[in-house]
């Protein structure tokens, strides 16, 4: 299987990443969420998104096989762990599950999309929404895929354009789940970018961080640290520091 060149990530690489590179990435990523997706109502994200997930059980995608037929030995994880660790969380990404989320999160299914009462407010005179941000940067660490993956899944949730940027060796699994939506809804995996450049590159990260709107770091405490203190104090900023995993 020949994956096309959808993505940055997807680059031989000999191609060398430039500041205008990337903000020209970004400048795309916001129009086509402008085009694609903005106006998409939240259930249909979901629909989405559960579809996307399903896929992934399928014994046949395409995608799932060129995953775990290549995934061990970029990865380092065996096949066995490799296909448990994706079929067990793609299984939680369903429709009931998507949207409980949401419910839970922010008190209507559609707040995302109108102004809204909450269900507890029976008079229906105050009404709130919400709006994600235009584009979000997510920094990752390591090669475990499953909080890069949320992170994914919560802003096409939250209606954001997104570009992931990995290490340089750990882009192998985010970019076949992108891969993943972008061959279900092109015009959806139009609104997603993976790259990869090493950290600590100032004139890489001020370009993207120029269009950016929120940024999400994983990593060790130390990492997400420096990444803070790099941000203009315009940009909203989360971060997942040190965890202990003691499985896939």
């Amino acid at each position: 299987m020949d994956l096309p060149n959808f993505f940055l990530a997807d680059m031989p690489s000999s191609e060398t990443l430039t500041p205008g590179t990337l903000t020209d990435a970004c400048l795309t990523l916001k129009r086509n969420r402008r085009l694609y997706l903005e106006e998409r109502t939240t259930a249909s994200l979901i629909r989405t998104l559960a579809n996307v997930a399903e896929h992934w059980t399928y014994p046949d995608y395409p995608i799932r096989q060129y995953t775990l037929q290549k995934g061990p030995e970029i990865t380092g994880f065996p096949a066995a762990i490799l296909e448990k660790g994706l079929l067990d969380f793609m299984k939680e990404i369903s429709e009931e599950n998507l949207q409980a989320l949401v419910e839970q999160d922010l008190g209507h299914l559609r707040r995302l999309d109108e102004p809204c009462a909450n269900e507890s407010d029976r008079s229906g005179q105050r009404m709130s929404m919400a709006v994600g941000p235009e584009l979000m940067l997510h920094i990752t660490g390591g090669v475990l895929p499953n909080g890069v993956f949320t992170n994914i899944i919560l802003g096409i949730l939250a209606k954001s354009s997104q570009l992931v940027k990995c290490a340089s060796n750990a882009t192998f699994l985010p970019r076949m789940f992108a891969h993943s939506i972008y061959d279900t809804d092109p015009k959806l995996g139009a609104c997603l970018e993976i790259a990869a450049w090493s950290g600590g590159d100032k004139e890489l990260e001020e370009a993207v961080y120029a269009e950016t709107d929120l940024v999400t770091a994983m990593g060790a405490d130390k990492t997400v640290s420096h990444i803070r203190q790099d941000l203009p104090e315009r940009i909203r900023f989360l971060s997942f520091g040190h965890k202990v995993s003691v499985g896939y």
